[in-house]
């Protein structure tokens, strides 16, 4: 069987200092480097300048910043029509040697349609995700680790490394860009799920080294989760959320009286964008 032509998308939002380390890992992966499409929608042009050096023979996008999703789906139009297989990356990712083709391997089965490998924090070394669930009555996503969750199969993937069919990216629509900064990686597994009626994959023996996002405020994930819940129209959980934001604000304004017209308003707001936006 002929190997798949792996296509590579990466979103450099400012290029990470680590993108020097993904790019020695990517030339292990066997992918042309005309195969590769950075997009770069960050401000900081002497880092852009720095990864440009890096990868000099892909494609750069340079785009306003569409936010995560809006920059992998312009990315993805932009890979050469002979690209089979698409790999989207962060810039802060180190990949295991043959990582991405043995990730292709697995779509040799029909019934799955997206694959990556457990992530581990480059810091310490330890295991963050082995792909996603939804936990609770509250619907909340959350990574599974072996040391808290029951097995089972995956219902999203982080989106620092995932590997897809560019057919069943197109036939998808590629990610919601509702969401400008988490859970639209969440989305696209629920929808991968639900719409394509396929299978996800986490190659838990392979493996793929990131620092895990720190910077997800209430705004972000007050929003982001109610967004979510309500497109996949979860209400008991977008409920459960209402009040719990509800309990939230009213007990932070109690600790801090002097931020509480600031804390109504950022809670307030991610309320009404989350519900109708």
């Amino acid at each position: 069987m002929t190997s798949p032509r792996i296509g590579v998308v990466i979103v450099a939002y400012n290029a990470s200092p680590q993108a020097a380390v993904l790019a020695q890992s990517l030339a292990g992966q066997g992918v042309d480097p005309h195969d590769v499409v950075i997009v770069n929608n960050g401000e900081q042009p002497d880092r852009q300048a720095t990864a440009e050096k890096l990868w000099s023979e892909g494609t750069w996008l340079h785009l306003p910043n569409p936010g995560y999703g809006g920059a992998v789906n312009a990315a993805v139009a932009t890979l050469p029509e002979g690209v089979d297989v698409v790999a989207m990356l962060a810039d802060d990712v180190t990949l295991s040697p043959g990582l991405l083709p043995a990730l292709a391997a697995e779509l040799d089965d029909p019934q799955v349609a997206l694959v990556g490998p457990a992530l581990f924090d480059s810091r310490d070394g330890s295991l963050w995700s082995h792909g996603g669930t939804m936990a609770d009555r509250g619907n909340n996503p959350h990574h599974l680790r072996p040391e808290r969750d029951y097995p089972g199969p995956p219902l999203w993937l982080d989106a620092a490394v995932a590997v897809m069919r560019r057919t069943d990216f197109r036939a998808l629509g590629g990610f919601d860009e509702a969401w400008f900064h988490y859970y639209q990686d969440v989305d696209f597994g629920l929808r991968v799920i639900r719409d394509l009626h396929k299978r996800i994959v986490v190659r838990t023996d392979l493996s793929a080294t990131k620092v895990p996002n720190e910077d997800l405020t209430p705004y972000i994930d007050t929003s982001g989760r109610l967004r979510l819940q309500r497109k996949h129209q979860q209400w008991t959980a977008v409920l459960l959320l209402l009040a719990d934001t509800f309990v939230r604000t009213v007990v932070g304004c109690l600790k801090s009286p002097g931020q509480a017209k600031e804390k109504l308003r950022e809670r307030a707001t991610a309320v009404r964008d989350g519900l109708f936006r």
